[in-house]
């Protein structure tokens, strides 16, 4: 870690890009956290992004913005206690949750033996994991914006020192082409599947950009399957392209019925 020296004023808007760690934060909580206890992305994400809300300084004007950019909330002492208030807000959320899924249960009439609808169904929260979830995540953050070109003061306020590693630019290209070949995998993943076992002559991919995410919908006209009915040892569903996707925050629906085709839906964000 080596000193950063500059001016001040070039600090404003000096850290990372809001995106890269709410990508980060996504891919920490579905890296096996997300096995260990319930809400662990949502808790890594929020941790991920929370050394930021240092920016409501700017409402005092660009004097006070300036004296307190990447400050207390970017440093070793304050991981511990901003994972610890994302914790507790996460955990409440939670509770709340339980308490309105309790009064639709108490409402809800099922037959004997009938199972819960999966929207209803008990979700179990950790505060271990979840505390580690999001501490390795409020971590993350002071790591990546040391990696940037302007740095952080980690040490703060013992030692005032910025420490910059200048790796990368506050906007790195080579972060995206990594998040989007992990889309690229999984859709390539998807087409081998499709010609592997589908028994159809053509097959269909369709990719779309927005604001806000990345879609690739690949879809085929042939036998389909039951999901539900896939083994634990076929891979090429859960571990090419479901896990693929899921570990840099993006989501997955496969929609396939027996006889009628099937279509992988993939989502990649590109922001909050």
């Amino acid at each position: 870690m080596r000193p950063a020296p500059r001016s001040r004023a070039t600090m404003a808007s000096a850290d990372m890009e809001p995106v890269t760690h709410f990508l980060t934060g996504a891919c920490i909580g579905r890296a096996g956290l997300n096995r260990k206890t319930a809400l662990a992305t949502v808790a890594a994400v929020l941790a991920a992004e929370a050394a930021d809300l240092d920016v409501v300084w700017g409402l005092g004007g660009p004097v006070d913005e300036l004296k307190h950019h990447c400050g207390i909330t970017h440093t070793f002492i304050a991981a511990p206690v901003v994972a610890g208030v994302v914790t507790l807000v996460v955990w409440g959320y939670h509770v709340w949750r339980e308490r309105r899924r309790a009064r639709k249960l108490a409402t809800l009439t099922l037959e004997p033996g009938a199972p819960l609808p999966p929207s209803l169904a008990p979700r179990k929260l950790h505060l271990g994991w979840l505390y580690l979830a999001t501490l390795i995540a409020a971590l993350s953050h002071i790591l990546l914006d040391w990696t940037n070109n302007y740095g952080v003061r980690p040490f703060f306020p013992f030692n005032p020192q910025w420490y910059a590693g200048s790796v990368v630019f506050i906007a790195e290209p080579v972060l995206w082409a990594l998040f989007l070949a992990a889309l690229v995998a999984a859709a390539r993943e998807s087409l081998v599947n499709a010609a592997k076992h589908s028994r159809t002559t053509s097959s269909s991919l369709y990719a779309e950009v927005e604001p806000d995410a990345v879609h690739v919908f690949v879809k085929d006209r042939g036998v389909g399957f039951d999901p539900d009915e896939v083994a634990d040892d076929r891979h090429g569903v859960r571990g090419s392209i479901v896990a693929r996707i899921e570990r840099h925050g993006g989501t997955v629906d496969i929609v396939s019925k027996p006889n009628e085709g099937t279509e992988v839906r993939m989502k990649v964000p590109t922001t909050r």
